[in-house]
């Protein structure tokens, strides 16, 4: 009977110890399966907000290249079109002075000629009207010899 309790015991020992090494493995095995499925999630949360905030940058860099090109244009036209019109304007300035000085020059030349006329004519009557009293005090003085 003492024989027989001890190898009951000593199997009923050694199939608990089996038991117990199996149940052990199995929860090793579930857990480092929870810590690998944890880590791996962690991993592949840090990686995936890397990327979205990889994403994130370049969307940012490209919206903000775009949106600098647009206002760097909208600049260049406002400054080409400021450019432009001061431009237009000293041309046109040099332009209405130039026409001004033409207009004033052709202005003075008429001016200049109708008082040209005016005096020669004044000369001119002046001189015929000393010719004609030279003249005719000549003929004053034959008739009166």
């Amino acid at each position: 009977l003492i024989l027989l309790i001890r190898v009951t015991l000593m199997l009923l020992i050694r199939i608990s110890l089996k038991l117990l090494i199996r149940i052990s493995l199995i929860l090793l095995m579930r857990l480092t399966l929870t810590l690998l499925i944890r880590v791996s999630l962690t991993l592949l949360i840090r990686a995936s907000l890397t990327l979205l905030i990889r994403i994130s940058l370049t969307l940012l860099i490209r919206i903000s290249l775009t949106l600098l090109i647009r206002v760097s244009l909208i600049l260049l036209i406002r400054v080409t079109l400021t450019l432009l019109i001061r431009v237009s304007l000293t041309l046109l300035i040099r332009a209405s002075l130039t026409l001004l000085i033409r207009i004033s020059l052709t202005l003075l030349i008429r001016i200049s000629l109708t008082l040209l006329i005016r005096v020669s004519l004044i000369l001119l009557i002046r001189v015929t009207l000393m010719l004609l009293i030279r003249i005719s005090l000549k003929l004053l003085i034959r008739i009166s010899l």
